[in-house]
């Protein structure tokens, strides 16, 4: 990136330089600094491991349990409102009564 930024203070201000050189210029900088900028119309395939990264032969309960607990409070308003700790407060107490998940009606 520095090399662009060299390029264009180098080419830019010059009077004798056309746009088109100074293009010329900054786009030869570019592909020295990031040579897969040049690739056009060419389609890369993409690295894949040869092997999983986790051993997944055996999966448990454990790996499909939600990952959030309480939807209402991933909103940092939501967390920081005394209503919504009323309300959660309120529905932990009935779903100890009922014996409830917290997310039945």
């Amino acid at each position: 990136m520095r090399d662009i930024i060299l390029v264009i203070s180098c080419v830019a201000p010059s009077a004798v330089c056309s746009r088109e050189i100074a293009s010329f210029a900054l786009r030869t900088a570019m592909f020295e600094c990031a040579p897969h900028l040049a690739r056009l119309d060419e389609q890369v395939p993409a690295g894949v491991p040869e092997k999983p990264v986790a051993d997944v032969t055996e999966l448990d309960a454990a790996a499909f349990a939600p990952a959030l607990t309480d939807y209402y409070f991933t909103n940092p308003i939501a967390r920081a409102s005394a209503t919504m700790a009323a309300c959660d407060e309120a529905k932990r107490e009935r779903a100890k009564a009922i014996g409830g998940t917290r997310t039945d009606g």
